[in-house]
C-alpha cells in the first residue's frame, strides 16, 4: 500500500491488520503552521477467505511419456471456494532462469468449483527434454487477465521435476551359425 503525495492511498495490503501512518500538513504563510497526526488504515480480511496454492510433486517424468501435473487450491476462513471454471496455470521453468523468461512448458487446469479444497490437473507436453525443471502452479486471480476478481493471483512454491531420457533397450538373440570354409 502506498500513500501518495496528493493524499491518495493505492495498492493492496498483503495481510489484514492495522497500518498506522503519519500525516503532516503545513501552510506557506509568513508564520508557517504545521499539524501532524497519526492515522491508522484498517484492512479487513477477505470475506471470501484466504487462498493458497500448492503443486503436487511429480514422482516420475520420462521424455515422450505423458505426465499429468496437479494443483491443489485451498481456501481458509470461508465455507466455499472459487467457482467452477476458475483456472490454474501450471508451469515448468529452467532452474536459475530469469523470472521474466517464459516457461519451458505450461498447461492450464480448470477448477471443479465450490469446495474449500479443490484439485485440478492438466497434461504437460511429452516433448520436454531430459533435465531438471521447476514446477509451479498459479491461481489466476484479480491481477491476471481473465482472472477471478474475488481473489488475488497466488503462485505455489516450486517443486523440482527431473525428466528422464527415454529408456532404450537392445535385445540380441542367438546369432545364426556361419559355415566355415
Amino acid at each position: 500500500v502506498t500513500l501518495g503525495t496528493d493524499g491518495s492511498i493505492t495498492g493492496e495490503a498483503d495481510e489484514p491488520g492495522s497500518y498506522p501512518f503519519i500525516v503532516q500538513v503545513s501552510d506557506d504563510s509568513p508564520d508557517p503552521q504545521t499539524v501532524t497526526q497519526t492515522l491508522t488504515l484498517v484492512v479487513q480480511p477477505n470475506p471470501k477467505g484466504v487462498l493458497g496454492v500448492q503443486v503436487e510433486p511429480i514422482n516420475e517424468a520420462v521424455y515422450g511419456t505423458p505426465t499429468s501435473a496437479t494443483a491443489l487450491v485451498t481456501i481458509t476462513g470461508a465455507t466455499t471456494g472459487p467457482p467452477a471454471g476458475d483456472k490454474v496455470e501450471i508451469d515448468l521453468a529452467t532452474p536459475g532462469a530469469d523470472p521474466s523468461t517464459p516457461p519451458v512448458a505450461s498447461c492450464v487446469a480448470t477448477l471443479p468449483g465450490s469446495t474449500t479444497t479443490q484439485a485440478a490437473s492438466c497434461a504437460l507436453p511429452t516433448t520436454l527434454g531430459a533435465g531438471n525443471y521447476l514446477l509451479t502452479a498459479t491461481f489466476r486471480g484479480s491481477s491476471s487477465s481473465g482472472g477471478d476478481s474475488d481473489y488475488p493471483t497466488v503462485t505455489s512454491d516450486a517443486q523440482q521435476v527431473t525428466v528422464q531420457p527415454m529408456p532404450t533397450s537392445l535385445n540380441f538373440g542367438a546369432l545364426p551359425a556361419v559355415a566355415s570354409g
